[in-house]
């Protein structure tokens, strides 16, 4: 039986650098000065990689790293599976 993590995506806003801004703690300035972006919600309890909002790059590389590849994408979940399940979930 494959092992497979299912993440959620959303919607963040993000500062010029690339860091993820909390909106509930930043100034009117620092909001004018966002943009959006789709990122992993952090679910660092239930899936560690997901920790502090990664970019679905990122998430997939730690993901590779731990041996999880890739089965599903869309704008809601990015479902990874443990890569000597075979390719379906």
């Amino acid at each position: 039986m494959a092992v497979i993590h299912t993440a959620h995506l959303c919607l963040k806003p993000i500062d010029p650098l690339g860091n993820v801004v909390d909106k509930n703690r930043a100034t009117f300035a620092t909001m004018n000065l966002t943009s959006s972006e789709v990122r992993l919600l952090d679910e660092a309890a239930v899936y560690p990689n997901t920790a502090g909002f990664p970019t679905i790059r990122d998430y997939l590389d730690l993901e590779a790293a731990d041996g999880f590849i890739l089965a599903h994408l869309d704008q809601t979940y990015c479902i990874t599976q443990d890569a000597s399940a075979g390719s379906n979930p």
